[in-house]
């Protein structure tokens, strides 16, 4: 029997999980399929191309999915709010089930904060059982919910306010959506005000860089 970490909503998670990464698309159906039979529960995926698959060897596994633990994860270029909703359902279609038992924030960005509320909206409509990240720091993981609350606070959304942010620091910055009524509020940041409490919050560095370190990298 496999060893299980019980979460804080009382879901249960083997210790050890079948990861899928550059497992391919025509591989999948055979490596997948055999992992279940090996006695893994644990099924962890994300934006890899081979979901699909994946869905198949579920749906012709002797394994009921009430008894496995399906993962998936939000993509960098996904993490809008309604992006992220949209490649849910995508995900769901894929792996052809009714829900996920997780899904995470992949990488730390600054569009996170606005993936975040689309994976609370996701827990609340029991979509999904568990909703976390990973590849963060301590520090970051705690820094979203905590942005979060400081944006309703000021009727904003995340991005707005980390925006307004960078322009209280004199600070040149780019935005990226392909949401129209994204463009307009990235645009209006000037009308975020925030307290001096607030601010020397944002301040304080927390974790890593989130892009490539210019002493180090190589591309």
């Amino acid at each position: 029997m496999q060893k299980i970490q019980l979460m804080r909503n009382e879901v249960q998670i083997p210790f050890l999980g079948f990861g899928t990464f550059i497992i391919l698309d025509r591989e999948a159906v055979n490596v997948v399929h055999s992992a279940i039979e090996v006695g893994y529960s644990h099924i962890d995926t994300a934006a890899y191309r081979n979901e699909k698959r994946i869905g198949e060897d579920i749906l012709r596994s002797y394994v009921s999915r009430e008894d496995l633990l399906l993962v998936s994860k939000v993509w960098n270029d996904r993490q809008e709010l309604k992006e992220t909703l949209n490649v849910f359902q995508g995900t769901l279609n894929k792996l052809q089930t009714d829900y996920l038992d997780m899904y995470l924030i992949h990488w730390p960005i600054p569009q996170s904060g606005e993936c975040w509320a689309a994976l609370e909206e996701l827990y609340r409509i029991k979509k999904v059982r568990a909703i976390g990240g990973c590849n963060f720091t301590e520090g970051q993981i705690f820094q979203i919910p905590v942005l979060k609350t400081i944006a309703n606070k000021y009727n904003c959304t995340v991005t707005q306010l980390a925006l307004a942010w960078e322009l209280r620091q004199d600070n040149i910055s780019l935005v990226k959506a392909t949401v129209i009524q994204l463009f307009q509020e990235n645009f209006y940041i000037s009308e975020v005000l925030f307290s001096s409490d607030d601010r020397n919050f944002m301040d304080k560095p927390v974790g890593n860089r989130l892009g490539s370190d210019p002493k180090n990298f190589d591309f």
